[in-house]
């Protein structure tokens, strides 16, 4: 099983544990990747910001 498997096994079979413990591990993974593309677009709106006022 590659990372990408585990990710959609967690995601969108994520009901699929009646414990709530893969719903939690899903939101978690979910939430983390937003995060980080959030904090790429920011790193390059910055960069974009700071190479256009120089």
């Amino acid at each position: 099983m590659n990372r990408n498997d585990q990710f959609n096994q967690d995601y969108l079979g994520s009901d699929r544990h009646l414990n709530g413990e893969g719903k939690g591990l899903g939101i978690t993974l979910r939430n983390m990747a937003f995060g980080f593309l959030g904090l790429v677009i920011a790193g390059v709106a910055v960069g974009i910001y700071i190479a256009s006022h120089r």
